[in-house]
Formats: structure tokens, sequence, C-alpha cells
């Protein structure tokens, strides 16, 4: 049986403006310190549609797709970014202070959760709703919870799933695939410049395949 590697204990989370047609932002930038055992990615549940007849009687009953929620704990946060986030301006407080303008986030994000463990599975999502809610506490400090609300774009899809590769690892492309990319352990390119394992179970006639030439 291969080794399980798992993608608990600690993890980082970089975010980016949406692109064009809801594409993963092309560049990242990280939240800072997150704080332990703070951050989840729960499903919620859809609505329930039921039609109940006179005297109660349930004749039918549907259950709508629900949607899904990262969320975290952001310790002491920069003002760098409250800046990106569009939550404040340095030098327009009192006595020339980082003002705080509002905490509502406008726009859409992309969010990239990555775990500490290579060979881990960690999850990017093109598209999301941000909502901060700060905070400070005697015990914590300064602190700030973010929310994630993910929502489906135009890819049709909820987030993916990569493989966190080694900080040194280099891909080269396949010359001539295997008939099943999937079975074979190749790459693809995720269209932000990181590969995560191919779920094609049939060779893409055009589509470029990678395989892991270097790994430290």
């Amino acid at each position: 049986m291969a080794k399980k590697i798992m993608a608990w204990s600690e993890c980082s989370i970089e975010i980016g403006n949406t692109g064009a047609n809801d594409a993963f932002a092309a560049s990242l930038t990280s939240i800072g310190t997150i704080k332990d055992k703070s951050s989840s990615l729960e499903p919620s549940d859809g609505d329930v549609l039921e039609a109940i007849a006179t005297g109660g009687k349930r004749v039918a009953r549907e259950q709508q797709e629900g949607g899904f929620k990262l969320t975290t704990r952001v310790i002491e946060p920069e003002a760098s970014l409250l800046t990106l986030l569009g939550i404040g301006v340095a030098g327009t407080g009192l006595n020339d202070d980082y003002g705080v303008k509002t905490h509502v986030v406008d726009g859409e994000w992309s969010v990239k959760l990555t775990p500490k463990n290579v060979g881990a599975k960690g999850i990017k999502a093109p598209k999301t709703s941000i909502t901060y809610k700060p905070g400070w506490s005697e015990e914590e400090g300064n602190y700030a919870d973010i929310d994630f609300e993910i929502l489906k774009g135009e890819g049709d899809y909820w987030y993916s799933i990569f493989t966190k590769p080694s900080a040194a690892s280099t891909y080269s492309a396949v010359a001539e695939p295997a008939a099943n990319p999937k079975t074979a352990g190749y790459y693809e390119e995720d269209g932000s410049g990181n590969y995560r394992l191919t779920w094609d179970t049939t060779a893409v006639n055009g589509k470029t395949y990678y395989e892991i030439a270097a790994a430290i």
C-alpha cells in the first residue's frame, strides 16, 4: 500500500484578483501568519424544496446543490493585506496612522491553500467572495477571521485539487503520452504556472503532459 501523505498541520493561504472569464489569478500574495488549527474547508447544504399536500403529506422533495466555504484566522494582519483588500489606506488616519475605511471586500478573488507536506493535496479556487472580520482580544491581540465563499465560475467547478511538488521539482514534456495519462502519473500545467496530476484517463490530442524531471 502506498504511503499516505497527509495535508494536515501547517498550511499557507495566498490570494489574488480573479482574472478575465473567471480565470485563476495571475499573481498571488500571502495573507500572512495563520493561527494554528483555524483553517477549514466545509460544504454548505443547499436549499430543500418540498411540496406538501393537504394533511401534511410530503409529495415531492428536491435537495439543491449547496456550496463551499474556506475559513481561516490571521494573526496580527499586516497593513499590506488591508490595502490589498481595499479595506484601508496608509496615512489617512489620526496623526497619519493607517486609516481603516471599511470592512467590506469588493470584487472576486482567487485563493490557494498549500499544505506543508510535499506530495499532499492542496486546493485552488479561481473565484471566491471574501468576508473580512477583524477583532482584538487580550488573549490573542489583533486578528482577522477571513471567509472565502467559493463561487462556481465559467469553468463550471468549485475548486481544483493539486499535489504540492518539491520546491526543486522541474517538469519535462512527455513526447509520446501513454494511452492513460492518469495511471501513468503525468502532470498538466494548471494555467497559473503550477503543475497538478492529470485526471485524464485517455490522452487528449494536442494537450501537453509532463513528468517530473528532477525533484529533491
